[in-house]
């Protein structure tokens, strides 16, 4: 069973925090925390484009690569 690696909670503010998910049976590279980041994002858009539903704000906060990466 796999473990979803990066999960979005809706804020009051409108606001996207993105939790970052423990997992001690397994090391988690940084490269496939923000690839999960992006494919969430993603998802998100295709699904508002496929079904013409109206555009909703999303303020997504990502990560500073460069800082994350170091």
């Amino acid at each position: 069973m796999s473990q979803a690696l990066a999960t979005a909670e809706k804020l009051p503010n409108s606001t996207t925090r993105i939790k970052i998910a423990n997992s001690p049976d397994r090391l988690i590279s940084k490269y496939d925390i923000t690839k999960s980041i992006y494919e969430f994002h993603s998802q998100i858009l295709f699904r508002l484009c496929r079904y013409n539903k109206p555009a909703i704000c999303f303020k997504i906060t990502l990560i500073r690569f460069k800082e994350f990466t170091r």
